[in-house]
């Protein structure tokens, strides 16, 4: 007996339009034929994209391309932030920050299909779509767009690529040009939610000190990415552990999360293995072994209490690595490796903490050239 796949979104139940189903009958059919091959991951490429992005978020953080339309001039009873691969690791960071700066409207995070698939038991005029969409494979964003267009909700998109079929769909989108490599596209992403989000905050009304504070906090962290960009001989150092591990496990708590993720998704591409990506909890129900390699990133703020009763048990142990504060007190943690990083307000975080990720992913690259 074969298994018959039935797309949820299309057929004589669909709440969608013949139009809509056409759209996304089509981009599966397009998606279907896209050559298979693999990704064309170089360190050279990797870095030539890092060195530019600085100032490229810095160009984002200014909002210069940012005008909000007249589709956001009203409350919602919900808001998803759906992406795919490291798009989704970028959502997963930000719920916290837009249900602050929408007032306490509830988020989630979600796969973009998983939502095109199952959301419209859920979704619909009352709620607020933001479309995380990175510079390669815009089928699953596309059809999650459609979607939820079709549900009656408000949709935004933010792009860090310049496929002009987002304008479209979307209630409103901001696109920027592509990266030089899909490296990049997490922090881009983050760039550009930060920036929206605390628009937003202003339009609903958050208090205006609490704005001062991001804002001030968003103008630093440019120069705080130049300098959290620069490779150091721990990002080899690192490479070669996880290289030589049994296992590679990334942890992360809260904005954090789009920083492990991110991470456990490049790793994965310059190893060819699975990375085991989890949260501070999960990672405590890990033994602790030499040949597990463990990358934790704690930002400071809640999770650090999380993340000392759960390093404290593995103090001592060579292959686990730490990314902090350089003030945290987790500094005093017997680890591997310490990357220190900027202490930052948590909500706005996971841009800079992206970094060791990024520097490591490179030197896995490098291991690998001949």
């Amino acid at each position: 007996m074969s298994f018959v796949f039935a797309h949820p979104l299309l057929g004589p139940a669909s709440p969608l339009g013949d139009a809509d189903q056409s759209l996304i009958a089509g981009w599966m059919r397009e998606e279907d034929n896209e050559p298979i091959a693999s990704r064309g991951w170089t360190a050279t490429g990797a870095r030539l994209a890092l060195d530019h992005l600085p100032s490229r978020i810095g160009d984002i953080l200014q909002g210069h391309d940012l005008t909000l339309g007249s589709a956001l001039n009203r409350t919602f009873c919900k808001a998803y932030l759906v992406g795919t691969d490291t798009a989704y690791a970028a959502a997963c960071g930000l719920r916290p920050l837009f249900e602050e700066m929408l007032i306490g409207t509830p988020c989630e995070a979600i796969d973009s299909t998983e939502f095109a698939y199952y959301a419209r038991q859920a979704v619909d005029a009352d709620c607020l779509v933001i479309v995380f969409a990175a510079s390669e494979e815009p089928w699953r964003s596309l059809e999650a767009i459609v979607a939820a267009r079709g549900l009656g909700a408000t949709t935004l998109v933010l792009a860090a690529g310049a496929d002009m079929r987002y304008d479209r769909f979307a209630s409103w989108s901001w696109r920027l040009a592509p990266p030089l490599d899909p490296i990049a596209d997490p922090s881009l992403l983050l760039a550009m939610a930060y920036r929206l989000a605390l628009s937003m905050g202003s339009q609903y009304g958050v208090a205006a000190d609490r704005l001062v504070q991001l804002e001030a906090a968003l103008a630093e962290m440019p120069g705080q990415l130049q300098k959290a960009l620069i490779a150091t001989a721990s990002d080899s150092a690192m490479a070669s552990q996880l290289a030589a591990a049994r296992h590679i496990v990334v942890a992360g708590n809260g904005a954090a999360r789009a920083a492990a993720a991110a991470s456990a998704h490049w790793f994965c591409a310059a190893t060819g293995r699975p990375i085991t990506m989890c949260g501070l909890e999960t990672l405590g129900d890990i033994p602790s072994s030499p040949s597990v390699a463990t990358l934790a990133i704690v930002p400071n703020g809640l999770s650090v209490r999380r993340a000392q009763l759960v390093l404290e048990r593995r103090q001592g142990n060579d292959s686990t690595a730490l990314v902090i504060a350089d003030d945290s007190p987790l500094r005093t943690i017997r680890a591997g490796a310490i990357f220190p990083l900027p202490a930052m307000v948590e909500r706005l975080s996971a841009l800079v903490y992206l970094s060791a990720g990024q520097r490591i992913a490179c030197a896995l690259l490098e291991r690998r050239q001949p």
